[in-house]
């Protein structure tokens, strides 16, 4: 799990409270969120980081934005934003941004290296809403060469993002994709 284990994870392994506590006296778990800890070290990977924000925002939560982004290999995430989505209104812990969204298809969610984060196609509609359309074309390239684009799933998306912000952009992008 990139480093890091929740406290739900580690009382279904057995350990008390009092057993977490002591571990964290002795600096064998760290705390990187409230209810989510660092296992051995205090600093873990980026995908720790990013799971990590999954895990401390709660159930119904998956990793998103310009973080998603990272995680497929489309876009190095420069700033280290730790954006997640959920579709109820919860709080995230200090750092992470949490976008809500009343539009989530299963579709739109998958698990990619360990960690819940929404699927290409839906992370190509959330970048839209935060990159320029410059960026938005290199990271589209960059799906095709990894071979993860699928123009399908994305028309799919856009079908339901009717009004959503980016969409437009993310039309104009695939555009030169579809067939005339």
């Amino acid at each position: 799990q990139h480093g890091v284990v929740s406290f739900a994870q580690l009382r279904a392994f057995g350990l008390s409270k009092s057993g977490i506590s002591r571990r964290v006296k002795a600096g064998h778990l760290h705390p990187a969120h409230r209810g989510v800890y660092a296992l051995g070290v205090p600093n873990v990977s980026g995908l720790g980081r990013y799971l990590a924000a999954v895990m401390a925002t709660g159930p119904a939560t998956v990793l998103s934005h310009r973080a998603a982004g990272d995680v497929w290999g489309l876009r190095p995430n420069a700033a280290g934003h730790l954006e997640v989505t959920a579709a109820r209104h919860c709080e995230g812990p200090p750092g992470v941004r949490v976008h809500r969204s009343r539009m989530l298809a299963p579709q739109d969610f998958t698990v990619h290296d360990g960690i819940p984060v929404t699927s290409v196609a839906r992370t190509l509609l959330d970048l839209s809403a935060v990159v320029k359309a410059p960026d938005l074309a290199t990271t589209i390239d960059r799906a095709e060469r990894l071979r993860i684009f699928d123009l399908t799933a994305v028309v799919d998306v856009l079908e339901r993002a009717r009004g959503r912000r980016g969409a437009t952009k993310l039309r104009r992008a695939i555009a030169s994709y579809e067939p005339s």
